[in-house]
């Protein structure tokens, strides 16, 4: 019987714990980087040239490696990650991305996908706590092209996103 009691305490013992070290995961203190994303790979970036569009991009973590080793993929045909150009009929510093609060008079009018180029990525900080994933991230667009449904050309040679903070 002692056994068992001794057991049954060390079971406990070892649930409590391991759920207090789950609660009390390391968050990544978001202040501290510069650009933002949202639903674990979705990053926005307001075009320097044009204050009403946003570089957009899509990445689907589940799919991708997502570690410390920087990778690069093509961004024409990669089902894992979409890119693509987003013309707002406004000029804003608030677009409607990665918010419940949103601009009603805000809309696309016009999208511009992908043609060429590739991305890099790197993960910098990765939470590996279990009830929360949180990555920082550096993306490196490189040669990327872009078409509008009119044949409009955008061409893109080099961008840096550097620090993303996604969770």
């Amino acid at each position: 019987m002692q056994n068992v009691k001794t057991i049954v305490t060390g079971l406990v013992f070892l649930l409590f714990f391991t759920q207090c070290t789950y609660d009390h995961c390391d968050t990544i203190p978001q202040a501290n980087y510069p650009n933002y994303g949202c639903g674990y790979g979705f990053i926005y970036d307001q075009l320097s040239t044009d204050t009403s569009s946003y570089i957009t991009i899509d990445i689907d973590h589940e799919n991708l490696l997502m570690d410390d080793i920087e990778r690069t993929y093509d961004i024409v045909g990669n089902s894992n990650i979409i890119v693509k150009i987003e013309k707002l009929n406004m000029a804003t510093s608030y677009p409607n991305y990665c918010t419940d609060v949103l601009n009603p008079n805000l809309q696309i009018i016009d999208t511009w996908n992908a043609t060429a180029g590739q991305i890099k990525l790197k993960v910098m900080f990765q939470n590996a706590c279990p009830t929360r994933e949180e990555y920082v991230l550096t993306i490196d667009l490189i040669n990327a092209s872009f078409t509008d449904s009119a044949s409009n050309v955008i061409n893109i040679p080099s961008l840096k996103i550097d620090s993303v903070y996604v969770m």
